[in-house]
């Protein structure tokens, strides 16, 4: 039998990917109205992947506006098929990168 997937291996996979990618780690920030971190009022950073957990699924998805607009890179579904599906997508960067 399979080891169980935690949020927690989701969210390193997740972290895996924006480095890879050279995106943002974190998809969202904190920052007051005077423009300092910490604040809060959300501040989005365009490029970063990051997981969508609804209804007793998860998405991978990617942040594309500054106001958190995002697009969907893996459709809901297990967390076992999204931390397969972003080992995929990280062997596909590796091949194209001709890593592997």
């Amino acid at each position: 039998m399979a080891n169980r997937i935690t949020e927690k291996m989701l969210a390193q996979k997740v972290d895996t990917l924006n480095n890879f990618t050279g995106q943002p780690r974190e998809a969202v920030i904190q920052e007051s109205s005077n423009g300092t971190l910490g604040g809060s009022r959300p501040r989005w950073q365009p490029g970063a992947f990051m997981l969508d957990y609804a209804n007793g699924g998860v998405a991978l998805v990617r942040v594309v506006t500054e106001g958190g607009a995002v697009r969907t890179v893996l459709e809901r579904g297990t967390k076992r098929e999204i931390f397969d599906g972003i080992g995929g997508t990280l062997y596909g960067y590796r091949l194209a990168r001709r890593e592997v």
